[in-house]
């Protein structure tokens, strides 16, 4: 898996620690970003308002919804 080898990227001329770490940092975020969306998919929330959802709670929207699925008729 590449979140397993990702140390060998610094194996790629041109990719030092510093840059290594970006990677990392970006591949942590899509992979945060993409759970959100998966599962408010799940709950057949469509893609269009798994985004609004997504920019206005960040990371705490699948515990958003799970507390208080109601707010998002409010809020979004």
């Amino acid at each position: 898996m590449f979140e397993s080898n990702i140390e060998r990227l610094t194996e790629v001329e041109g990719i030092a620690r510093l840059k290594l770490e970006m990677i990392r940092q970006a591949w942590i975020e899509h992979q945060e970003i993409r759970n959100v969306m998966l599962f408010l998919q799940s709950h057949n929330i469509s893609t269009l308002f798994a985004v609004k959802i997504y920019k206005t709670y960040g990371n705490n929207a699948i515990e958003m919804v799970q507390n208080n699925h109601y707010r998002l008729a409010m809020v979004i």
